[in-house]
């Protein structure tokens, strides 16, 4: 049917005096007008069947997503991005490489020969599958996340920095992933607030370990914005869906995140992905030994997943693996796998 068609259908039912009620009754004519890639679309989204809701929530879902998309692509970052198309595992992707801070880590990372840590790409590509739940602490620019999202898993990326929640959501939306959730928040072992520096966009630059607790002069601070702080067993409550992986790339705040995991760790609650920054530890009053001691050795396995192809790896080695790599240069990425997996 004729796009000038379905616009007539649509003005007569969407400006109807009764209009919830001739939404409802006239819902399968509506759809019925829409163009054809626009009922695939629906259909995919919504996973619609037929029935009386078409014409009341999946129209409304529709224009909310074209909304959406327009504001992620533009205002949140004040003009049109400009994106690059690359390939991740068997995905291919585009982002956002507008702001300054996006712009640097995906030149620098993304785009490297061999891309951002294939290793930890193609662990994620055997272990996620479609309706899986993935959760990307530290999601920074959402280049997991939108993977994970490619492969037809739920995401929920919890970034810490304000500047960079727009990033996500506009990369998320650039790969049309709507089911990609972003909050911002730093995960911890506490809840309440914290505040992250003004200083600069990049990773690691606008936190410290100090900062994850109170602090009452965060209240008049104007160089700060303040950000809700949570763990992860308040966000992953025993209620909720059961993630598959999570992934965790805080910058030296491991066991922290960790310490506040206590009851998901308990459970066996699916994959914790761990990026172990050694030499940033101790910024946390935190050590090695800590993250390890957070997966009692009887009830999980370790295998270290940046190298080709993935190992298992002992406490002892580590430990000996964290103090050759004093510079961070390494930064080794760990699984910690429940041993009935």
């Amino acid at each position: 049917m004729s796009h000038a068609i379905s616009r007539a259908v649509r003005r007569q039912v969407l400006d109807a005096p009764d209009r919830p009620e001739r939404l409802a009754i006239d819902a399968r004519l509506l759809f019925a007008a829409l163009p054809p890639l626009m009922i695939r679309q629906l259909t995919r989204w919504q996973r619609i069947v037929a029935g009386d809701r078409l014409g009341t929530e999946a129209w409304r879902d529709h224009v909310a997503r074209l909304d959406r998309g327009r504001v992620e692509r533009t205002a949140t970052l004040a003009k049109p991005p400009r994106t690059d198309v690359f390939h991740v595992g068997s995905q291919r992707l585009r982002l956002a490489v507008g702001p300054a801070h996006a712009q640097r880590f995906i030149k620098e990372n993304v785009q490297a020969p061999g891309g951002h840590e294939p290793g930890v790409v193609a662990y994620l590509e055997t272990r996620l599958q479609p309706d899986d739940l993935f959760v990307d602490i530290g999601a920074h620019a959402g280049y997991f996340s939108c993977f994970a999202g490619c492969l037809g898993a739920v995401v929920l990326a919890v970034e810490l920095q304000p500047s960079l929640v727009p990033v996500i959501r506009v990369n998320a939306a650039l790969n049309d992933l709507w089911s990609v959730h972003v909050v911002n928040a730093a995960v911890a072992d506490t809840s309440g607030l914290t505040q992250v520096f003004r200083l600069d966009a990049g990773p690691g630059m606008q936190v410290h370990g100090d900062l994850a607790r109170d602090n009452p002069a965060m209240w008049t601070s104007v160089n700060q914005d303040l950000v809700p702080r949570m763990t992860l067993d308040g966000l992953l409550t025993a209620a909720g869906p059961k993630p598959a992986v999570i992934k965790i790339d805080v910058e030296g705040a491991e066991a922290r995140v960790l310490r506040g995991a206590a009851a998901l760790i308990a459970r066996g609650a699916g994959v914790f992905v761990v990026e172990l920054h050694a030499h940033l530890l101790a910024d946390f009053g935190d050590r090695v030994a800590d993250v390890l001691d957070a997966f009692p050795s009887e009830n999980w396995m370790i295998r270290r997943v940046d190298i080709d192809p993935p190992a298992p790896i002992t406490h002892g080695e580590v430990l000996a693996l964290a103090e050759a790599d004093s510079l961070g240069d390494v930064n080794p990425t760990l699984a910690f796998e429940p041993v009935a997996s």
